[in-house]
């Protein structure tokens, strides 16, 4: 909970972090890795994902036990769930200018989007975010972790 105070802390923050990653850089890794996403292409996805993915991501998917039990095997048949339309409508409103960039404390550059949904229940409009985030391994930019909010 401490880790995702301070990760809304940073997305809240005025502090411009432009320098950190050139332009080049954050469009190309929003038209591949967030593209992909936006059009549901499962095997791109599934080649930019670092196994195992951290996070919260296995409740989703209703998946019983904690998260280090969760398999790939999971994730990838989740993928149609994880990024559904809601979450893939929500994200084409988006663009690059809303990736939160920052070198991580390894001094590797990593990039975080959030996607805020509204469900509409009996009892009102729930708000929830998504938080997607990226890195390189091996100089290949992949998902490595998805957590929620709300």
């Amino acid at each position: 909970m401490k880790a995702l105070f301070l990760l809304l802390l940073l997305m809240s923050s005025t502090i411009s972090f432009s320098q950190i990653a050139n332009l080049e850089t954050v469009r190309n890794f929003w038209d591949t890795n967030i593209m992909e996403i936006i059009r549901l292409e499962k095997d791109k996805i599934i080649k930019h994902t670092n196994y195992p993915v951290e996070g919260s991501w296995g409740y989703v998917l209703e998946l019983e036990g904690e998260a280090e039990i969760w398999t790939t095997e999971d994730f990838n048949a989740g993928i149609p769930l994880l990024f559904n339309e809601e979450l893939r409508s929500a994200m084409r409103s988006k663009s690059y200018n809303d990736l939160v960039h920052f070198k991580n404390d390894n001094g590797e550059l990593e990039f975080i989007l959030q996607v805020t949904t509204i469900t509409s229940t009996e009892d009102g409009d729930f708000e929830s975010s998504t938080f997607l985030y990226f890195k390189k391994f091996e100089g290949v930019w992949k998902l490595f972790k998805m957590e929620y909010a709300g």
